[in-house]
């Protein structure tokens, strides 16, 4: 392809209060219960956080919510009152010390940025991530000139609880939908003929730089399954890539940091700071930093060896009531 599938410029960080009221099919609340990696809450709310600023509803607004088990408790050891090891702790305790996780909603933002990539969707497209299909309705709502929808979830939860239910709430009408139990990673990779016209992807929970490098690799991944003229959009890429410059930037005012920082888990900023100290001594401008960022911000890309959101620990130990 002479000119690059993902338009550097798109923008979905951004209101569309048009997209806050349209009705979607929404799953009703289902309980937790042992065996299931998620559930579903409905909470109403008045206002909420959209992007940078606070957005307050002239009346109540009904909010869906996907929520899972925090991770943020893996490594953490238990202890009862004894000091003995506990091998299993109950999910009530376990959820009180590490809150459940919101792994999608949607929330005005949420909403916004799906409502952004689907005015664009047209052709064949492909979806990496379900989430509660608000990208996928959002096409049907704006009647886009779209042939085809497939979505591609590695959770079986999902797609079980939200995609199925979804998908015969449309029934026969055109485009005919498909859902696929894959990661979009091995689905890509797959060696499959297909390609498609659109190809939207969201299977990342965060909006942080630290998953920069896989969400590069899957966008070159998505190439290879465009047809000619074809467009990738990704969740959020324009301001993760954004947040990695103005990092670097931040950083080289404080050089102090240079040496504790632990850049590990960012490829992308790991491979940044190489090059920095690599450079003569001296400051660099801001625009020399955010050239080099930001073109690294682009071009880095590695295999997700991670899960790619952030459910950060909050204790190295905890101690149960007794048990």
């Amino acid at each position: 392809m002479s000119a690059s599938p993902l338009d550097p410029t798109f923008r979905d960080d951004l209101p569309a209060p048009e997209a806050y009221d349209i009705r979607l099919f929404l799953p009703e609340p289902i309980a937790r219960t042992p065996g299931r990696s998620i559930w579903i809450d409905q909470r109403t709310v008045f206002e909420e956080d959209l992007f940078d600023d606070r957005l307050v509803h002239p009346g109540p607004r009904r909010r869906t919510y996907v929520l899972r088990r925090s991770e943020a408790g893996r490594g953490v050891q238990w202890l009862d009152s004894a000091g003995k090891p506990v091998e299993h702790v109950p999910d009530l305790l376990h959820d009180i010390a590490f809150p459940p996780r919101v792994w999608m909603s949607d929330s005005a933002m949420e909403r916004s940025m799906m409502f952004h990539a689907a005015r664009l969707a047209r052709g064949d497209v492909l979806v990496g991530g379900l989430g509660l299909a608000i990208y996928p309705q959002f096409v049907r709502y704006l009647a886009r000139p779209v042939t085809s929808i497939t979505v591609v979830d590695n959770n079986p939860d999902i797609l079980r609880l939200i995609g199925e239910p979804w998908v015969k709430s449309v029934g026969s009408g055109a485009p005919p939908i498909t859902l696929v139990e894959a990661t979009i990673e091995s689905f890509l990779s797959s060696g499959g003929t297909h390609t498609y016209d659109t190809i939207y992807l969201d299977t990342w929970g965060d909006l942080h730089w630290r998953f920069l490098a896989a969400i590069n690799h899957l966008v070159w991944l998505s190439e290879s399954r465009l047809r000619e003229g074809g467009q990738i959009q990704a969740w959020g890429l324009w301001h993760i890539r954004r947040a990695l410059v103005a990092m670097a930037v931040e950083l080289e005012r404080a050089p102090e940091h240079w040496t504790t920082l632990d850049t590990s888990q960012s490829p992308v900023l790991d491979e940044y700071m190489r090059w920095r100290k690599a450079q003569p001594e001296g400051p660099l401008t801001a625009q020399e930093v955010e050239a080099k960022a930001g073109e690294m911000a682009r071009t880095i890309r590695k295999p997700g060896s991670t899960e790619l959101y952030l459910d950060p620990p909050r204790f190295g130990r905890f101690r149960t009531v007794p048990l």
